[in-house]
């Protein structure tokens, strides 16, 4: 108890609240009132802890209670710009081959890329990752996938390590 009083009132000073509002009790002193006479009895430890309690006295009949307003309503505007994950589409029309790299900074985990050209991708390499999660039109997909002009392509990453960023490539051929 002792300890668990002097760590309570480290600062000398708590707060508790009573209705709501913050009331400060203030550690006021400490006193010893063991008795020992022989040290081969039980023994029994009394200390008295006095405590202020700084608060007002108030009477339920000096307040008015009006009707307030109950509901509250807030708008918060979050920006898409600052957490998006950077992708880059390679196409090399002689081999007829595309590629999409993805870079997933630090607190960002998924992306989704509108598809412009017809392509299957039969080829995936990721670093930083345990797994990656591939949709096409909110369908899950594995290599290998076909999406079309239109399409959209979710790409979701789990990584090993959330504060470092993660590579994605997925390769394919053109249609």
């Amino acid at each position: 108890m002792n300890r668990k009083m002097l760590t309570s009132f480290s600062a000398l000073e708590k707060y508790i609240r009573v209705n709501g509002h913050p009331i400060p009790l203030l550690l006021d002193g400490i006193s010893d009132e063991s008795q020992i006479t022989n040290l081969d009895e039980r023994k029994y430890y009394v200390q008295t802890f006095t405590i202020k309690m700084m608060g007002y006295l108030l009477d339920e009949e000096d307040f008015v209670v009006t009707p307030a307003i109950s509901r509250g309503i807030q708008f918060y505007e979050i920006s898409e710009e600052l957490y998006r994950a950077q992708y880059q589409i390679n196409v090399d029309d002689q081999d007829k081959t595309i590629c999409i790299n993805v870079l997933f900074n630090s607190g960002v985990s998924s992306v989704t890329i509108p598809i412009e050209i017809d392509a299957t991708y039969n080829d995936s390499n990721f670093t930083n990752a345990s797994s990656v999660i591939l949709k096409v039109n909110g369908v899950d997909k594995t290599l290998p996938f076909t999406v079309s002009n239109g399409d959209e392509l979710y790409i979701k990453v789990n990584k090993v390590d959330g504060n470092l960023s993660s590579d994605v490539k997925i390769t394919g051929t053109i249609l």
